[in-house]
């Protein structure tokens, strides 16, 4: 896997970092990826604007769904309705409706080529990418409850082990002037 232009920083653990508006990164290769989700806890909350997959040639499937919990998860040893969404006094991140929930990382294979956006507008946030192994996704979802303070569910696997696994939410193959207005939530892509 390998990152061929864009906007982006290295960050720790060899990945690639997108934190303002319109940041973007193009993945090529095959292989597996993982994008965590970095809710800003000192940022705005309110609406969020949903990260964008672009320009894909090949194809690419939403695999497994990790890190030990799911954003809108109550966050143990906080106050009473807190989550990684937000809480109560700070206010939370609001999905659009219809948008599938995130966890903390969610994990994609990649057999050809994408341009993966960070659309932060309404609420902040930061993606992170990095390439991962097979035995890595396998490791992180089978974790079990409680084995991290973080951890408090085992992931979830999306993969079917052909091509009906499901595809992210906002993909297509165009190359859209405003990624934000013109992906579809709800994703289609044929062969190409």
């Amino acid at each position: 896997m390998a990152a061929e232009d864009g906007w982006y920083r290295d960050a720790s653990g060899g990945g690639y970092l997108m934190t303002y508006r319109d940041q973007y990164v193009v993945l090529s290769g095959r292989g597996y990826l993982r994008v965590d989700y970095q809710l800003g806890h000192d940022g705005r909350r309110g609406p969020m604007v949903m990260p964008t997959w672009t320009g894909l040639r090949g194809r690419i499937f939403h695999v497994a769904s990790g890190c030990g919990h799911r954003m809108d998860d109550a966050v143990p040893g906080e106050p009473a309705g807190t989550t990684w969404m937000g809480s109560p006094e700070a206010g939370f991140m609001e999905l659009p409706e219809g948008a599938q929930q995130m966890w903390q990382c969610e994990y994609f294979y990649l057999d050809g080529q994408v341009t993966l956006a960070n659309h932060e507008r309404g609420s902040d946030y930061n993606l992170v990418v990095h390439p991962v192994t097979h035995a890595d996704i396998t490791a992180d979802v089978n974790r079990a409850p409680g084995s991290a303070p973080d951890v408090v569910r085992h992931g979830l696997v999306r993969d079917t082990g052909d091509d009906s696994a499901p595809v992210p939410q906002y993909l297509t193959r165009d190359r859209p002037v405003d990624p934000v207005t013109e992906v579809p939530q709800q994703t289609r892509v044929g062969p190409e």
